[in-house]
């Protein structure tokens, strides 16, 4: 049995989607180790929209006192995305 890859192709945009708003969500209710997480898994889950990921890890990192972990984000978000 074959895949529907138009299928495939929204699983996965679902799933990264899913993580990025949950992600968004811990953040704003303080849960910051959930939201680390779960925006890690958003930017793993999907490598030509992972700069939004990253750069919501950096906010969470800048905000919670870890700048040198925030600069490392953005520069993944940078890489992810260069414009």
């Amino acid at each position: 049995q074959e895949l529907d890859e138009g299928a495939v192709a929204a699983a996965e945009q679902a799933g990264f989607e899913f993580l990025l708003d949950a992600g968004l969500a811990a953040m704003a209710r303080g849960d910051t180790l959930a939201a680390r997480d779960l925006l890690r898994q958003a930017a793993d889950a999907d490598a030509l929209r992972a700069h939004a990921a990253w750069g919501a890890l950096s906010w969470l990192a800048e905000t919670t006192g870890y700048a040198e972990e925030a600069f490392r984000f953005v520069e993944q978000a940078v890489e992810a995305d260069p414009e």
